[in-house]
């Protein structure tokens, strides 16, 4: 199937592109939110820009593909081949990246917000300042990548990580507060292990009901 024949059928309203072959295909800025690319080969695919949210990836081959800038929010990656993929200032958000694997590319400056990556295998990936907010590591296996094994350079506020415990290492104050308010409405009051290297006010917990919470890694100040 060449370019201009799946962008007629997805404009028809075709959303069932399984095993389809695109490799080294310019894609830029191609909108396919909602297909189903399963299985598919997009190796050396330039999808700069593309919408590919809420998109069926699973096990698509995308070794060598540019996904900078694309947008996959909520999109489902489990199982794929992601081998010196570029994802730098992605939108990955909610994004399903269960038992995939990455060698060798970027998610530099990419918003992994909500993403799920249990079970990854991550090797020699960059992640400097990707955005891992509530995103879940959970048995991800990391290898030599920046930051690892706990990838001091990402942003990290409510991420559980590989070993499974929660880290929050570099939260805004807001976030922090928000992660607690949040959870102990759920009944949790034993935060240990849970924060590190955290410094709060006081008054960025104002009027915050905390009665009988543990802390240990909250250093409280009264500044203001």
């Amino acid at each position: 199937m060449d370019i201009k024949e799946l962008l007629r059928q997805y404009a028809s309203g075709e959303r069932n592109f399984i095993g389809i072959s695109l490799n080294n295909a310019n894609l830029i800025g191609i909108n396919l939110s909602g297909a189903n690319l399963s299985n598919s080969n997009l190796r050396n695919a330039e999808l700069h820009g593309a919408n590919l949210q809420r998109a069926i990836l699973k096990g698509v081959d995308l070794e060598g593909a540019n996904l900078r800038y694309a947008m996959l929010d909520e999109a489902d990656l489990s199982n794929a081949d992601l081998i010196e993929c570029n994802f730098q200032y992605a939108s990955l958000k909610g994004a399903k990246l269960a038992n995939y694997k990455i060698l060798e590319s970027s998610l530099e400056g990419a918003n992994l917000e909500g993403a799920n990556l249990e079970n990854a295998d991550i090797v020699d990936t960059r992640f400097e300042d990707t955005n891992l907010t509530n995103a879940n590591l959970s048995n991800a296996e990391i290898v030599e990548t920046s930051g690892s094994p706990e990838l001091r350079l990402a942003i990290l506020c409510n991420t559980i990580m590989p070993s499974g415990h929660i880290c929050n290492d570099n939260c805004n104050p807001a976030a922090i507060k928000d992660i607690l308010l949040q959870r102990y409405a759920l009944g949790e009051r034993d935060f240990t292990n849970n924060f590190s290297c955290v410094e709060l006010r006081l008054s960025d917990l104002r009027g915050a009901d905390l009665s009988g919470v543990q802390l240990p890694g909250i250093k409280l100040w009264n500044g203001l």
